[in-house]
């Protein structure tokens, strides 16, 4: 300052010292006042964290509670406020959401708290993650559950767990089992509950071989004791089908409970030992309602819905209340045997015990009374469901199906909100029951073309329809396509085109199907075994029953069916009374009827008449119609009038709107000139409204069906097929050929009318096939009726003269023509 007084005049210097000392006062209360504001402001900050501290752990407070008291849509609409007051949520408060969602199954507001999660950009740990996978598997969504798996970046076990389970639990085992895969390659240790899981995915799948290797490494894990483990590979096994497995794994453990028991119970029904599925319940120390449903489901399975009907009393008696499991298993039996009467104190057994608003039992109910053929009371049923699941629609389309009423069928089928692979797969067996198996095989290309996928039900139906054709071509397609698709070791498919090769007659594309199996279980052989019995070859079904035996496979009821049809096929008569004794002496297994008839049929077309009738009168069980068809069909072959007469008499009482009794005894009469006989014959049949079904005979060429009736002119290369039939019909009898001009022996009443006998159905498809394949192809031919007599001698000759092998399936017997012969030895 003192050296601006030297620069400056005193006057200057006095006004310039002024103006700083001013300007510096200036400042000075400019920083007095910002440290004061400067304190208020800070005062004011902490005041306003505070209360708004208070806010938001009031709100997120107010969210948690909202969502454990189930009110899931305050809770999330306090989430969109928590939003606006710029308030993050925290991993407990989307926890707390969650965990609301699971509880009522509310996927629609857990959808949204997923969402929130995303544009919030809050990002999950593994338990929170975990939780959201168990809340989309709660809530049935198994695509947003896997979602969030694949989007997780850590996994712990209880993740792969959950979601391994979610798949398991919901009948996609191959998920599972890929999963499971996975997580082994990920090296993430297994513990028993991802265990128990792959078991039943393996138990679902029915893959021996796998559930084998998981079973092999629970040993390696030290698990093998566990109760759980065990339990559930009992299950596994039976489930395979490996009941040796099951039984094996059963007598290793230690402590048995309620559920082990009930798995062993469950194996031996399902492979058909009920006789040691009955003393496993009963050497039970402790039963359960499980235990006494199993075995009623086992009874219901193998048909014998009488005796899943009397453990139901017994069950009551015991004072055990049926769940409902137990009551739909009741309802599968009334529906199985007809118990109309049986089926209706069943439901009112239901509705006491209040369970007449379950959804499933309705559709049971729905189910039972469609097929008693009570449909006025399933539709009553089903028009009072407020909510008609895919369940009660399918099971209203398999009643009227039943009752022949396909017409309403289809409008049903039509009008359905949604259909899922058992709608179409119903139509389609409907379609096969009653015989239009071309309308079966549309619909199911309809299917395809649809994207609906099948399941094994759908491809077991399309082969039955393939085979009721004899289209071999399409078996062979659907072969292909199911080894494609990595099906190829599925048992109950193998067993399903073992089935169908034998039928469309290719035997040996059936024998090497079985030879390429890993895994054989008694289903395959019993298949295998009734391939060669029903297409003539007794001695290979009888070697094969054998090599069963020395494979170490314990034979069952179906085993025996085969094997004495095989003896009745090829007049092994001493063979089929040794198998017969052994069945229940040997084996431990009760004779059913249908071993009974089968013994008659030996006995009958063996000419020991007396003996089979002596037979039927000693029998310990009630005969049925399967009996009296067996005495008939003797009766019809050795010409025996009374006989015939009286085993007609029985079928016609058990079975009066079936045309085959009438249509037999008719042709019996007719064979002993009883014309007056014959002629009541008619009329009762007239009276009665009994029709015959119109023979018809089919045949496969480059993947189309060929149907041919007697007389029929409607083919376009008719006039071919006739001049072949007139070339053929010259050779033959310039062999010895005589026409058998007893019309009245054969079976179907449109060709008894026919006079000229060169254009029976079964000739004029011979001949198609003779010009339509290459020569030396073998020609195969279905009918749906018995082949007649003068078309059997017609294609011993005609298979001579070409030097090409005919095989023509009927309605009871495959015919194989080669070199003048058949291989059912004029004996059918």
């Amino acid at each position: 300052m003192a050296i601006v007084a030297l620069l400056i005049s005193p006057k200057e210097y006095y006004t310039w010292k002024k103006n700083v000392q001013s300007f510096f006062g200036v400042v000075h209360q400019s920083r007095v006042y910002l440290s004061t504001v400067s304190a208020t402001v800070e005062n004011r900050g902490k005041s306003k964290r505070g209360s708004r501290n208070k806010e938001s752990g009031g709100i997120v407070g107010d969210v948690r509670t909202l969502a454990k008291k189930g009110r899931l849509k305050e809770a999330f609409d306090g989430l969109c406020t928590m939003d606006q007051l710029r308030i993050r949520p925290d991993s407990r408060t989307y926890a707390c959401l969650v965990q609301g969602c699971i509880a009522i199954k509310s996927i629609a507001i857990g959808k949204q708290v997923y969402v929130h999660m995303k544009e919030v950009g809050f990002w999950p740990d593994v338990y929170l993650q975990t939780k959201l996978i168990t809340m989309f598997l709660k809530c049935g969504s198994l695509v947003d559950a896997r979602q969030v798996f694949d989007e997780m970046h850590e996994r712990n076990a209880v993740t792969w767990t959950t979601m391994i389970a979610g798949y398991a639990l919901r009948g996609q085992e191959r998920m599972a089992l890929a999963l499971f895969y996975q997580m082994r390659q990920d090296n993430v240790k297994t513990d028993h509950y991802i265990y128990a899981s792959i078991l039943r995915a393996c138990a679902g799948l029915a893959v021996f071989e796998q559930g084998k290797q998981v079973h092999a490494d629970i040993v390696k894990s030290g698990l093998q004791w566990d109760l759980v483990l065990c339990s559930a590979l009992v299950d596994m096994y039976a489930k395979c089908n490996s009941i040796e497995d099951a039984r094996k794994t059963f007598d290793e453990i230690k402590e048995r409970d309620v559920v082990s028991w009930n798995g062993i119970v469950a194996g031996y029904s399902k492979s058909g030992n009920l006789n040691d599925a009955c003393q496993a319940f009963h050497e039970m120390p402790l039963r359960n309602v499980v235990s006494w449903t199993t075995l009623m489901v086992g009874y219901t399975q193998l048909g014998n819905g009488e005796e899943s009907l009397i453990l139901f009393k017994q069950l009551q008696r015991a004072g055990i209340r049926a769940d409902e499991f137990t009551l739909a298993s009741v309802f599968a039996a009334c529906a199985d045997i007809s118990a109309l009467m049986q089926g209706k104190q069943a439901h009112a057994y239901l509705i006491k015990e209040g369970f007449e608003y379950d959804r499933i039992l309705r559709s049971a109910l729905v189910d039972m009374y469609a097929n008693c053929r009570s449909m006025d009371d399933a539709y009553e049923i089903f028009d009072d469901m407020p909510q008609k699941d895919i369940v009660s629609w399918n099971g209203i389309i398999a009643g009227y199906m039943k009752c022949g009423n396909m017409v309403a069928a289809c409008q049903t089928f039509n009008e359905m909100p949604e259909k899922n692979v058992i709608s179409w797969t119903t139509m389609i067996a409907g379609y096969i029951d009653h015989m239009h198996c071309k309308e079966a095989l549309a619909l199911a290309r309809q299917m395809h073309i649809e994207g609906i996928k099948p399941d094994n039900r759908t491809f077991i139906s399309f082969l039955q329809a393939c085979a009721a054709l004899g289209a071999l071509e399409q078996v062979k397609q659907v072969h292909a396509q199911i080894i494609t698709n990595g099906l190829g070791e599925n048992m109950v498919l193998a067993t399903a085109f073992i089935d169908a090769y034998a039928k469309c007659g290719s035997i040996d594309d059936a024998r090497a199907l079985f030879d390429c199996m890993h895994h054989k279980d008694v289903v395959s052989w019993n298949a295998i075994i009734t391939a060669y019995g029903k297409c003539g070859f007794a001695k290979e079904a009888l070697q094969l029953f054998e090599q069963m035996q020395q494979a170490g496979t314990k034979p069952n009821h179906i085993t025996f069916i085969g094997v004495l049809s095989a003896c009745s096929r090829a007049g092994l008569v001493d063979e089929g009374r040794r198998y017969f004794d052994n069945i229940s002496r040997d084996s431990n297994i009760a004779c059913t009827v249908e071993h009974y008839a089968c013994m008659i049929d030996i006995l009958g077309h063996a000419g020991r008449l007396d003996e089979a009738h002596e037979f039927v009168n000693q029998m310990p069980i009630r005969s049925t119609a399967e009996v009296w068809e067996a005495l008939l069909s003797a009766s019809r072959v050795h010409h025996n009038v009374e006989l015939g007469r009286c085993a007609a008499e029985f079928l016609i009482e058990l079975k009066p709107q079936h045309a085959s009794a009438y249509v037999v005894l008719l042709n019996i009469y007719a064979a002993g000139g009883l014309w007056e006989d014959a002629a009541k014959v008619r009329k009762l049949m007239e009276d009665r409204g009994v029709r015959t079904d119109p023979a018809c005979s089919k045949i496969e060429i480059k993947h189309v069906v060929h149907t041919f009736l007697v007389g029929d002119s409607s083919h376009p290369q008719i006039e071919e097929i006739i001049a072949t039939l007139k070339a053929l019909d010259k050779q033959m009898k310039e062999l010895g050929y005589v026409p058998d001009a007893n019309l009245l022996l054969h079976d179907v009443e449109e060709e008894q009318k026919e006079h000229n006998l060169k254009y029976h159905s079964e000739k004029l498809a011979i001949a198609f096939g003779l010009i339509s394949l290459p020569g030396g192809t073998l020609v195969r031919i279905v009918k749906n009726l018995r082949m007649c007599p003068d078309c059997h001698t017609a294609a011993k000759f005609i298979s001579n003269i070409v030097r090409r092998e005919i095989i023509l399936r009927d309605a009871t017997h495959f015919h194989h023509f080669k070199n003048g012969l058949c291989s059912c030895r004029d004996y059918w």
